[in-house]
């Protein structure tokens, strides 16, 4: 399980769970924003089953998974913040502790199609936040009564971008 968000919010909910019956089961979760309501993680064996459940740069409670549960290397403790939770908008908010916490990965994109891992490291959850458009503008030149050349950068930084000059006789 690689690159999700997953969020239960219901009263007593359980973000994962997994079961394993009967059977010999490893599951791997890495780069995940896990969250519950009651619980984050849920692990359990019966039978003669033998689970193996790891997470990996995740952002879980560890105080809200099962004991089955494997802690591996570069988890985010740190609640993730989200664009607004309360709309329904689960998008990673910039200065979340999940941005370029995750570990390499071969998905090239993110739940809405932007390149995974626009900074350093791929975020950790579904969405990749991506690198705010710088912008600078320069002096115009070539000024004369009727034209003039307008002078700026802008850098998308991976991310459909749009720019345009407002320009006029006055700063209003």
């Amino acid at each position: 399980i690689e690159h999700v968000t997953l969020l239960a919010l219901g009263g007593g909910s359980t973000a994962l769970g997994v079961d394993a019956t009967n059977t010999t089961m490893r599951v791997a979760v890495t780069n995940a924003i896990v969250r519950g309501a009651n619980q984050d993680v849920a692990a359990t064996e019966s039978g003669t089953a033998t689970l193996t459940l790891a997470l990996e740069n995740s952002a879980y409670r560890t105080a809200r998974v099962s004991s089955l549960v494997t802690n591996g290397a570069g988890n985010v403790l740190a609640d993730p913040v989200f664009v607004n939770a309360a709309a329904g908008d689960f998008h990673q908010a910039p200065g979340s502790p999940t941005i370029d916490a995750g570990a390499g990965t071969t998905i090239l994109t993110d739940i809405d199609g932007q390149p995974r891992a626009i900074g350093p490291q791929p975020d950790i959850g579904a969405d990749e936040v991506g690198a705010l458009a710088t912008l600078a503008t320069d002096p115009a030149t070539a000024i004369t009564t009727t034209s003039a050349i307008l002078n700026g950068i802008a850098n998308p930084n991976g991310l459909s971008t749009t720019t345009r000059f407002e320009y006029g006789p006055t700063t209003a």
